[in-house]
């Protein structure tokens, strides 16, 4: 079951979550705990409090609001794939995949300068950027979705614009 609790402060919210969590214990000892969190910074404070103020902090997963809800998708619709597209981890994949074969074109001639060396570090650096790549793409998902929406119409000069504009 799903239940939402608000407040505007932190503190008040993890003494409602400790206080919950030792007042309606899960009926089943090996399912784990689901507690969302805008981050994973916020995820780690949270553990560390109900170490503190429980003794342990186990079984307890703290996914993120979009890979929750893409989860409960998974599960309840069918044809959904188990692993969402626009996660970062998958784009930077694909973006490993994808990069190699831009480098042929003349546009791409500095970034074929820049990732050749030794077939190694070649790899290495390609997966960082990739990542870094990967990294501003899910920014620009959560942060500036118009220009998303912009890129999936081939809208190049609404990009252009948006990007001067900020």
């Amino acid at each position: 079951m799903l239940h939402l609790y608000y407040s505007n402060h932190l503190e008040t919210q993890k003494a409602l979550l400790i206080r919950l969590l030792g007042l309606q214990p899960l009926s089943d000892p090996f399912q784990s705990e689901q507690i969302l969190v805008q981050s994973q910074g916020m995820a780690q404070w949270l553990k560390q409090q109900i170490a503190e103020n429980c003794g342990v902090a186990a079984n307890i997963a703290f996914p993120l609001p979009a890979s929750f809800i893409w989860h409960q998708y998974h599960r309840t619709l069918p044809n959904v794939p188990q692993r969402n597209a626009f996660e970062k981890e998958s784009m930077q994949w694909h973006l490993m995949a994808l990069i190699p074969t831009l480098l042929l074109l003349p546009e791409f001639a500095e970034l074929k300068q820049y990732l050749s060396g030794q077939p190694q570090t070649e790899q290495q650096k390609l997966y960082q950027l990739s990542g870094k790549i990967a990294d501003l793409f899910d920014q620009y998902l959560v942060y500036r979705p118009e220009w998303i929406t912009a890129w999936e119409q081939n809208n190049d000069q609404a990009v252009i614009q948006a990007i001067m504009q900020h």
